[in-house]
């Protein structure tokens, strides 16, 4: 495979790292992603992060919260009656956090996993694109899904950036 050309991405671990030094933009702006849920009641949403998932609940306003751990965040609404109720997800996935250990996270949350109904919760299981996932659902009845990437370096994959 070689060396990348310059401009190329290349994947390794579940990291992405360019290869070529980045645009300098001036200040930085970008500094977490956050998802936005919606949930038919707030306070059953709050007390699966918080609860079972390990989050703080830092704001709370009404029928919003914003909840955090470490660098990743959720903000969160909840049905007030005023709009149209939110549609229930279909169990697919539409939360990745990409984990250093997803093991020790899954011996972490483990005993809190283990009261929620059976096929809530699947894995750890290494997948054949290189990724070790944990998968969850949300109250929203979609995934999240809690990764570590476990290819080797001769597994990755180079291709030209756009």
């Amino acid at each position: 495979r070689g060396a990348p050309e310059a401009g190329s991405l290349k994947i390794f671990s579940g990291q992405p790292v360019n290869v070529m030094p980045a645009k300098d933009c001036g200040m930085t702006q970008f500094h977490q992603a956050c998802f936005f849920i919606h949930v038919p009641v707030l306070a059953t949403g709050v007390s699966f992060f918080c609860d079972t998932l390990g989050f703080q609940q830092t704001y709370l306003q009404d029928n919003y919260t914003y909840l955090q751990r470490d660098r990743v965040a959720v903000r969160m609404l909840g049905y007030d009656g005023a709009d149209v109720p939110p549609q229930k997800g279909d169990r697919r996935f539409c939360y990745y956090i990409d984990v250093t250990d997803v093991d020790a996270l899954y011996t972490e949350l483990k005993p809190k996993l283990d009261r929620m109904p059976a096929g809530d919760v699947y894995g750890p299981v290494t997948q054949p694109y290189g990724q070790r996932e944990l998968l969850v659902l949300a109250p929203d009845n979609n995934l999240i899904v809690f990764g570590q990437g476990v290819f080797a370096q001769a597994d990755a994959q180079v291709s030209e950036s756009v």
